[in-house]
């Protein structure tokens, strides 16, 4: 008999990495015989991944066959191919408009059964063989969440990787991207808008992007990634004949998604930045691994309270003589190699509601980074990888502490 896959992913779905990705699958052998077992080859993007077997892990007796039924989950065979550093923003001053098709999985598994042959040994039945094919994303499940990120696989609903709020604010050094996930093959544009305080336009812009599908596409959304974006066309233009982008009387931007069949009508959401020309105290600027698998970015615009706090391991040592009064050799206390966490601590309060559930995601997240400029190389701008902890967030009444501190340590030199 052939194969049956009882239970399984949807083969057109879209899947959480951290979500079960639960099989369920049967075969049978004549009554009495030694029960199969399963062979699954995972690939990705057509490349074997890892070849697993398992035994039967229930048989049900029957008449002339024995029903071997065999369960398995390979949600952990596919966290573990993801690198979500890869979409990190490289250049940070660049206008980065780029596709990924490595954080976007396409498994495929392919099952067979070993089988007992006349001498009741098993070997492979290649004859008869299985497959179920569907897609991964590097994100997370809540509870009360569903596993298919079903609003990220359907082009109709296409939504951004983050559950940053639609509306926010931009100043002319922001670097924050944007990630959508492309489910087919459609001709992607991404479309600027930028308008004064009284909402009239001053300008429309279009940046062309590479038309794949099953990719997570990248675009700097951010005032200095505007600066920085090269036009493939001025769709229309008021007061900027060249259509630079932020012009002097715009107050404002929107950013979306388009496609070449629609025009400039949106096929995701839609992103306002106001911007802020000021000298505004953003002291510094996180990228942090969102619960989608893409990174969000969150400046810290009030005074943190920066922090050094050491630890060491002590010991005592005798005095030597000539440090010592009369006959009597003391012994002191000294410290070892001596080690520090540095960072700092950072208050936010009055959010929104809506705000409030993408910060939490902030308070949970694996990965972060912190943008700055280098000690030694100042003018420069680099990431560094920071922890984010001690954290408290208080739902109720909007406030969010937490603490961050370099995931390198600070070390002095042995005594």
């Amino acid at each position: 008999m052939a194969i049956v896959i009882n239970f399984a992913p949807d083969g057109g779905g879209l899947y959480a990495a951290y979500a079960s990705q639960f099989f369920e699958v049967q075969d049978t052998v004549p009554t009495g015989q030694t029960p199969a077992a399963l062979q699954v080859a995972v690939k990705n993007n057509g490349n074997l991944v890892e070849t697993l077997y398992y035994p039967a892990i229930e048989v049900i007796t029957g008449s002339p066959d024995d029903t071997c039924i065999f369960r398995l989950d390979l949600k952990e065979i596919a966290q573990r191919l993801f690198t979500p550093t890869l979409l990190l923003p490289g250049v940070l001053a660049g206008s980065h408009n780029q596709t990924f098709n490595s954080e976007v999985l396409s498994l495929n598994c392919d099952f067979q059964t070993w089988k007992p042959n006349g001498d009741n040994l098993l070997v492979l039945d290649p004859a008869v063989e299985s497959s179920v094919a569907y897609r991964v994303i590097n994100a997370v499940v809540y509870m009360n969440e569903e596993p298919q990120m079903g609003p990220y696989k359907y082009a109709i609903e296409r939504k951004f990787l983050t559950n940053k709020p639609l509306h926010g604010w931009t100043d002319l050094p922001a670097n924050e991207f944007l990630y959508v996930f492309n489910p087919d093959d459609t001709d992607f544009y991404w479309i600027f808008e930028f308008r004064n305080s009284a909402g009239t336009l001053k300008s429309k812009l279009r940046v062309n992007n590479t038309n794949q599908d099953n990719r997570i596409m990248s675009k700097g959304v951010g005032a200095a990634n505007v600066l920085a974006t090269s036009w493939d066309a001025v769709i229309s233009t008021d007061g900027d004949p060249n259509g630079n982008g932020i012009v002097p009387g715009a107050a404002y931007y929107e950013v979306y998604g388009s496609s070449a069949t629609s025009g400039a009508t949106p096929i995701t959401d839609v992103r306002r930045y106001y911007v802020r020309r000021d000298n505004m105290c953003v002291t510094y600027r996180i990228h942090f691994l969102n619960k989608l698998g893409a990174w969000d970015y969150f400046p810290v615009t009030s005074e943190p309270n920066d922090m050094l706090t050491p630890s060491n391991d002590g010991y005592e040592t005798t005095m030597p003589e000539s440090f010592s009064e009369g006959s009597t050799r003391a012994h002191v206390r000294n410290r070892g190699q001596v080690r520090a966490d540095e960072g700092f601590e950072v208050e936010v309060a009055g959010f929104s509601p809506k705000a409030a559930l993408w910060l939490q995601e902030l308070a949970i997240s694996s990965k972060a980074f912190i943008e700055m400029e280098p000690r030694d190389n100042p003018g420069q701008t680099r990431l560094y990888p920071i922890v984010i902890r001690n954290s408290q967030f208080n739902k109720s009444e909007r406030n969010f502490k937490f603490e961050v501190v370099f995931s390198r340590e600070v070390i002095s030199q042995r005594s």
